[in-house]
């Protein structure tokens, strides 16, 4: 069995440059989608500790598996815990007490390593079809039900920020001193070349303080600044900021988080009674009293 996928350094660099393809390119192929219960999370519930969020991986537009290799990782200060196959409570491995995959019929090898001693990795999934050979394609039993499962841990002294978490896709060196990719794919034979015949979704986690746009930690007179012109340039002005331009505007490369710390109203969107929300609140805070949000929108 491949149970490590080696390459030459010719096809790592070939493979390197594929992955740094954008993800957008998954809507008609097989795509690795992580997802999670919620991926907001807000320092008043890490007040409380550490907050655990139950994420997984989809498998969209399956199109057929013999073998696969994946890690996931995710971006400090995130953790990722307790992870495992989705299991099947009605359907039990013949002359065994183990359930079986909810998403896959039969399988040759599932393994779900939180930590291996020999190669010092955490949550690597090693999956082969049933009767493992060349021409092997897993079947599928339920195309709605996730494939792994996961915790992930937000810990209570995260920043506000926004943290990905990932299929790694790195190629390194082994133990043995050879090419060795974090993530491999095949149908039958041929090996699945990312953004061409697979693509992987990560999955943003973030964690924002409400009112504080900036992600600096604190509420002040510049949050509720750039609330008023993120507002006045996509909802008065009806432009479509890019990516670096949102980033200058909000005044932090968190984007999703410095969103959802602006919409004060919980309503979806940024506008002008969520930047007058803001000053007032920064106002009341400085006078020395303790103002309540919720106050604002009674």
């Amino acid at each position: 069995m491949k149970l490590f996928k080696l390459i030459s350094a010719s096809a790592a660099a070939v493979l390197c440059a594929s992955s740094m393809l954008s993800a957008s390119a998954a809507d008609n192929i097989m795509t690795f989608r992580i997802d999670a219960d919620e991926t907001y999370v807000s320092l008043g519930q890490l007040e409380e500790g550490d907050a655990i969020l139950k994420g997984a991986v989809y498998i969209d537009n399956y199109s057929g598996l013999s073998s696969l290799r994946l890690i996931f990782k995710g971006d400090e200060p995130l953790a990722i815990e307790n992870g495992d196959f989705t299991r099947n409570p009605d359907k039990k491995e013949p002359k065994s007490d183990e359930l079986v995959h909810k998403m896959f019929e039969k399988h040759d090898q599932a393994e779900y390593m939180q930590y291996s001693e020999i190669t010092g990795e955490s949550n690597v999934v090693l999956w082969y079809a049933d009767g493992y050979v060349e021409d092997a394609v897993g079947k599928q039993t339920d195309p709605d039900s996730s494939f792994v499962n996961f915790d992930v841990r937000v810990p209570k002294d995260a920043a506000p920020g926004d943290y990905k978490c990932y299929i790694s896709t790195e190629i390194k060196k082994n133990i043995a001193d050879q090419l060795e990719e974090d993530f491999f794919a095949y149908a039958g034979p041929k090996q699945l070349v990312l953004d061409t015949d697979v693509a992987l979704t990560p999955m943003t986690v973030s964690v924002y303080l409400r009112g504080d746009v900036t992600c600096d930690g604190k509420v002040d007179v510049k949050d509720a600044q750039n609330a008023l012109k993120l507002y006045t340039n996509e909802q008065v002005a009806g432009l479509v900021l890019t990516e670096d331009e949102l980033k200058e505007t909000l005044g932090t490369d968190h984007i999703r988080a410095a969103r959802r710390a602006g919409d004060i109203a919980g309503d979806g969107k940024v506008d002008v009674s969520d930047a007058q929300s803001i000053l007032r609140y920064y106002t009341e805070t400085f006078a020395g009293l303790s103002p309540q949000w919720e106050d604002y929108f009674k």
